[in-house]
């Protein structure tokens, strides 16, 4: 809250970055036993939210359960571009918050 939430297309802009940003969950757990991964969608892009492992609190875990289609809202997340991939990825801390947005 008084953070803008940017939209996923305008990413480039808040490269190395901590923002907050509302999107909707688009597939399950992507990753393996180290990293969770989550592509997240809204109506301007797509990005990655990366979970370590060791970052996992009880602030940013309702990431892990949220349903396909979900509307979540992140707090304080590092906005980083993966050249090999061409994707942008939002990487999540202990500090990071997530909360399922009921609409």
């Amino acid at each position: 809250r008084g953070m803008p939430c940017p939209p996923l297309s305008s990413l480039r802009k808040h490269a190395g970055k901590r923002i907050n940003l509302t999107a909707a969950v688009m597939s399950g757990d992507l990753g393996d036993r180290e990293n969770h991964v989550f592509l997240l969608c809204d109506a301007s892009g797509t990005a990655y939210a990366i979970l370590p492992r060791y970052h996992v609190t009880g602030t940013n875990k309702p990431l892990l359960s949220a349903p396909y289609a979900a509307v979540i809202e992140i707090r304080g997340v590092l906005t980083r571009y993966n050249p090999r991939h061409k994707a942008w990825n939002l990487l999540l801390t202990g500090s990071s918050g997530v909360r399922l947005v009921s609409c």
